[in-house]
């Protein structure tokens, strides 16, 4: 009886505070962890990105409960309260996987014992079909632009027969063009994010070359002759 007692008090006094984080709430999880994924690193476009749906979404809802009272209930009920403003079933997705990741990060830091993000249930999401605009279309659009801005119908040009991202196309350089051998190397990407403009790898931190057709080599080869010409003006 002494033995059912005494563990009786220990699993009433668990959830009032033996973790560290005994009255942490999940705001002041979600801003450590930002913390803690800034002083290991991560890029700055990934903490906007964790930043954004923290402040957007997450506080709004859940900011003030404490970890130890957050239950996967109330994780559903937040999810479908977002699907019901009309926000897109992958964009929620995101914002579980973000308060997913900041509560195993909890578990680590053994400010909970276990994370209510393995028991809830975010919406599905199957990937969105792409329609990407036929040839026609395109050539329509980069001649329409080339009458009021050349150098972004160049950009789009290469865009089209490269494949590249938005941010490798803006982080490519004339020392990337091999003009002898018709490619390009993708090195680099650039992005903007809250502290300014970031260099970083490409997206699969892996450099790749692309050959390149003989009218892609023409406007780049023009766009190079407009832009030198623009410096020497």
């Amino acid at each position: 009886r002494q033995a059912s007692k005494a563990l009786g008090r220990l699993m009433t006094n668990s959830p009032e505070g033996s973790y560290v984080g005994g009255n942490k709430t999940v705001k002041d999880l979600l801003d450590r962890w930002i913390e803690h994924l800034e002083a290991r690193g991560r890029t700055p476009k990934t903490i906007d990105g964790y930043r954004s749906i923290a402040r957007a979404r997450l506080e709004p809802a859940l900011g003030t409960i404490k970890l130890r009272q957050l239950t996967a209930f109330q994780l559903d009920d937040l999810y479908l309260s977002l699907l019901d403003s009309g926000l897109s079933p992958v964009y929620v997705r995101h914002c579980h996987a973000a308060l997913s990741t900041a509560l195993r990060q909890a578990v680590k830091w053994d400010w909970v014992d276990r994370s209510p993000a393995d028991r809830a249930t975010p919406p599905g999401a199957a990937p969105p079909e792409i329609g990407p605009p036929d040839a026609e279309d395109i050539s329509r659009l980069i001649t329409s632009v080339e009458k009021v801005d050349p150098d972004m119908a160049s950009m789009l040009f290469v865009a089209a027969t490269t494949g590249c991202r938005r941010g490798e196309l803006c982080g490519l350089r004339w020392s990337d063009f091999d003009v002898d051998n018709s490619t390009v190397t993708v090195r680099r990407s650039i992005s903007d994010t809250s502290r300014g403009v970031e260099v970083k790898d490409p997206k699969t931190h892996r450099s790749r070359r692309i050959s390149l057709d003989p009218a892609t080599v023409s406007v780049l080869k023009s766009h190079r002759t407009r832009i030198q010409q623009r410096a020497k003006d």
